[in-house]
């Protein structure tokens, strides 16, 4: 029953999402699974979606795990008041979809960090903490188990870990000065609280069973000690780190019966004997910077699990040094904020809790991700996208064959079949940040020109694979880049994100043409652009303005054209009916479309509820302009700014929209958090 559900499009697509997650981890047959595999890749959002919106998001993820037949029948399932939907997925990258993730959760905005695991009766259950109140829960069942736990003071809870003591879990939390345990079965404090005994403040907690008696394990900036939580008394030897390098995380596990932390600092992670007071096991070194850290016996042999600046969750063998499996990497890129382990009925389980973002809009919570380390991937093949966030993209023709460029925070450009999604060569090694791309063809051969963080410009000649300097004098991240010709030159135009300077570099010879004298705003230059009445110029975001530049004469055309309230992030230009336009968005979410002829307003302000429009598009629909707008949200919209409203039914994606670009045949190129996607109009 529970397979023919999961595998029933219209089940999946219009059920309850608390009636269905319920289900996935009973699914058996191989389609079951898959479906499973599909649902699970953006469950949290689910639960907050209508059918429509669930539609679009199961038919991206399924399409992205390479299950192509299941996307086809579920964008075919009919929605009750919505009308089919208008764009088609043609393929998607990847990159997000994890089939060791089992669940993911929206961390609620009061939650802190850390949070710890324990099994209780053979199921897994995570116990999270706010600053006045802590609650264990159920992962199976997705429920809070036991009561709630209440700070009785004013100190607040800054840190908590769970152990059994008595086959009955308990929570251990600490503030600046002090360590409790609790019983969260009934909710009462147990046992002696630990109360530091110098200026030195409990920065992290861990809890341990040491001879069947409850431990806490703690640590200030230079030491770590052990406690015993039934006398309150101070248990083995005091460890020290002996360098510079202060502690910043610890956890706690038995290995031969002798109680063992693990500690982590910015790239090392240690494992002490807590009986002898001495490092016991190797040393590991990491690449990336760690956030968070715990410990669990796998095969009995002690393991670390980690989390990372670059959104990795990964198991160490604390034996040898060596990390074990392949990196979980379903945040996207996102900082871990915490990581707990727990093996439960002889699975290992893993919680992971992404870091709070900061946006225009305000705070987006982090997710919490629960991980099987042993899952395998069952769906078809898929495709590889970017390894963190997708910032720019282009299309272009190469060899007759239509390619997109893609690039952001992963350092790299990658290029790939349009028609098929598969790999154009390597990637372009930029080694740092992608801020901007855009393609050109130079004496026959086609190139694309970088925009990046150093700030650099580089530029590539795709024919022979030879690599080029752009112009030099950029003073922050180049965030706007363009090409068009002059006098017979091919130009790239280039602005950046600190002073707002803009260069006009002749790509044949080399060499600079000029900088625009623009007058410096603080901000970043978003550019694009357009023929006017014969001229090639150059459109430019300055601070509130929008601003047009000759650029055979590098001066500029007109006034400043105005009605932005916040900084114009985005720019994009279009040639529609024979005329040029331009649309541009700022920082507060307003995009203004402009007829560049006539340096005029056309229609009304639209307004994005992603507060960042960063990637713009234009496009013409019934031989007028309209906006195709991204955004944080995640969704691509079409407006018409005469109607003012949209004109073609908006597409949700799973992730935040980063980057768009329009092939030459008018399919749509989207960058969503780290993977792309090609969609074509119905």
């Amino acid at each position: 029953m529970v397979d023919e559900q999961l595998t029933d499009p219209e089940f999946l697509v219009n059920t309850d999402p608390g009636e269905v997650v319920a289900l996935l981890d009973k699914a058996s047959t191989p389609a079951a699974r898959v479906a499973a595999e599909v649902y699970r890749a953006s469950a949290y959002f689910h639960q907050q979606a209508s059918p429509g919106t669930r539609r679009q998001l199961l038919t991206v993820d399924a399409v992205s795990c390479g299950a192509r037949e299941l996307a086809t029948q579920v964008a075919s399932v009919p929605v009750e008041g919505q009308p089919g939907e208008e764009w088609a997925v043609e393929w998607a990258t990847g990159s997000r979809i994890e089939p060791r993730l089992l669940r993911s959760v929206r961390r609620p905005a009061s939650m802190l960090d850390p949070v710890a695991a324990v099994a209780v009766d053979g199921r897994p259950h995570v116990v999270t903490h706010t600053s006045q109140a802590v609650r264990m829960s159920d992962l199976v069942a997705g429920e809070q188990a036991g009561e709630t736990i209440t700070s009785e003071n004013d100190e607040a809870f800054e840190g908590v870990a769970a152990v059994v003591v008595d086959n009955r879990p308990h929570a251990v939390t600490h503030d600046s000065r002090t360590v409790r345990m609790w019983d969260l079965t009934t909710g009462e404090q147990v046992g002696q609280p630990i109360t530091s005994e110098n200026d030195e403040v409990f920065r992290a907690v861990a809890a341990v069973v040491v001879d069947n008696r409850p431990h806490a394990v703690t640590h200030d900036s230079r030491t770590v000690r052990m406690w015993d939580l039934t006398t309150g008394e101070q248990a083995g030897q005091p460890i020290t780190s002996g360098d510079d390098e202060a502690f910043e995380g610890v956890a706690a596990v038995v290995v031969d019966n002798r109680p063992h932390a693990v500690t982590h600092d910015s790239r090392r992670v240690r494992v002490w004997d807590l009986t002898a007071g001495e490092q016991a096991g190797a040393t590991i070194t990491t690449s990336d910077e760690v956030t968070a850290v715990a410990a669990v016996l796998i095969n009995d042999r002690p393991h670390a699990v980690t989390g990372d600046t670059r959104g990795a969750v990964r198991i160490w063998d604390l034996t040898t040094g060596e990390q074990a499996g392949e990196p979980m990497t379903g945040h996207n890129g996102d900082e871990v904020a915490a990581v707990a382990a727990v093996e439960a009925d002889g699975r290992l389980v893993i919680v992971s809790v992404g870091c709070l973002t900061w946006t225009k809009g305000g705070f987006i919570p982090g997710v919490m991700r629960v991980w099987d380390p042993a899952a395998t991937w069952l769906a078809g093949e898929r495709l590889t996208g970017h390894g963190a966030d997708v910032w720019a993209a282009a299309t272009a023709v190469a060899d007759g064959r239509p390619v997109v460029l893609s690039g952001g925070r992963d350092r790299e450009v990658r290029i790939r079949d349009m028609d098929t999604g598969l790999p154009v060569g390597p990637p372009l090694d930029t080694r740092t940040h992608v801020h901007a791309v855009a393609t050109t063809t130079v004496n026959g051969h086609l190139h694309a020109v970088v925009g990046t963080g150093f700030p650099h410009v580089l530029v590539w000649n795709l024919a022979t694979g030879r690599e080029m300097d752009g112009p030099q004098g950029h003073v922050g991240p180049v965030c706007g880049a363009a090409t068009t010709v002059v006098n017979g030159r091919t130009v790239a135009i280039t602005g950046d994100a600190e002073e707002a300077t803009v260069s006009v570099w002749d790509l044949a010879k080399e060499e600079l043409v000029g900088w625009l004298p623009t007058a410096s705003w603080g901000t970043s230059a978003p550019l694009a652009a357009a023929t006017v009445s014969g001229r090639p110029c150059a459109v430019i975001g300055m601070g509130p303005n929008v601003q047009l530049w000759d650029l055979a004469t590098l001066q500029q055309t007109g006034q400043n054209l105005t009605g932005h309230t916040g900084k114009v992030w985005a720019v994009t230009t279009a040639v529609i009916g024979g005329r040029p336009y331009a649309a541009t968005g700022d920082d507060d979410g307003m995009v203004l479309v402009w007829d560049l002829t006539a340096m005029e307003q056309v229609g009304n302000p639209l307004t994005s509820d992603s507060h960042d429009v960063t990637p713009l598009l234009l496009t013409e629909m019934d031989g007028r302009p309209h906006a195709v707008i991204g955004g944080s949200t995640g969704k691509v919209q079409v407006w018409d700014p005469v109607s003012g409203e949209q004109s073609v039914r908006e597409w949700r994606f799973p992730r935040p929209v980063g980057a768009m670009a329009f092939g030459q045949d008018g399919r749509l190129v989207v960058g969503f958090g780290r993977d792309i996607a090609v969609l074509s109009r119905r």
